[in-house]
């Protein structure tokens, strides 16, 4: 890891850099808590200062999720929204909706998942009730 956050931090100008710590802190991160999350995954220092507000928007503000959460966990940072998150929140969000009986995983398990994975969990086992529950998905792989 450390040659990934040395990496990280050559690559980028200091302005930058805290200019993006400066975000974190925005919704309520604490300095241990950037800390944390750079020393499990550096990277997240290198996304775009738009990416960041973007992901931490959803992930706080609209799932509700904690900094120590995020920070313990940041791999889920770095995923795609639109391809990724986005669309597995919609099929669990139907799932729910349809008051359906469903793995209760925590974000990041669900997350971890790979597409097949996802599909054969919280997909193929509701085809029956729910034809198109695959939909959400379907749209985020399209060209």
């Amino acid at each position: 890891m450390f040659s990934y956050a040395f990496h990280t931090l050559v690559s980028q100008k200091k302005s930058s850099c805290e200019k993006k710590i400066e975000i974190f802190k925005s919704f309520g991160w604490s300095d241990d808590d950037v800390l944390t999350m750079f020393r499990k995954l550096p990277y997240c220092i290198a996304l775009s200062e738009a990416k960041i507000q973007e992901i931490l928007n959803l992930y706080m503000k609209e799932l509700g999720l904690e900094p120590a959460y995020l920070a313990s966990h940041p791999a889920i940072l770095t995923y795609s929204l639109e391809k990724r998150v986005v669309p597995r929140m919609q099929v669990l969000k139907i799932l729910d909706q349809k008051k359906l009986e469903r793995r209760k995983w925590s974000l990041y398990s669900v997350l971890m998942l790979t597409e097949s994975k996802f599909v054969e969990y919280f997909v193929l086992p509701y085809k029956d009730q729910i034809p198109d529950l695959y939909k959400p998905l379907k749209k985020s792989v399209s060209p």
